[in-house]
């Protein structure tokens, strides 16, 4: 219980970095899909390949800056004392160059567990 109020408090006072960082990024996707639909519609195929374009590579950069901070909750539980700002900081400079591991990771995991849950439904039926 203790953890989710500190996530929370940090959450609360890294909400400018957020209002700054990540926001911006997912309005700029969620323009460019109504872009790209409305462009659809008009038939403008040109037009279309550069915004879908554009809309993949906003989708690309949002998942790489999302990972900076992936580890916030990891830090604040080692480290209570440091501030929300510290945490945030410290978050970005571990995954600085370790996000492809991360990604890899996470590829491992979820094939583990498809694996064993074919297995537990092959053998249980």
């Amino acid at each position: 219980m203790l953890l989710t109020m500190d996530l929370l408090i940090l959450l609360q006072n890294t909400k400018s970095l957020v209002l700054k960082n990540i926001i911006p990024l997912w309005i700029l996707v969620i323009v460019l899909a109504v872009v790209t639909a409305t462009l659809t519609i008009a038939g403008n195929a040109a037009l279309l390949l550069i915004v879908r374009v554009a809309y993949i590579a906003a989708l690309i950069y949002l998942v790489a800056k999302s990972l900076s901070y992936v580890i916030t909750s990891y830090i604040l539980y080692d480290e209570p004392s440091l501030s929300s700002k510290e945490i945030v900081e410290k978050s970005a400079s571990l995954m600085n160059g370790n996000r492809k591991r991360f990604i890899f990771l996470i590829i491992v995991e979820n094939g583990y567990n498809f694996i064993y849950n074919y297995k537990v439904k092959k053998i249980s039926n």
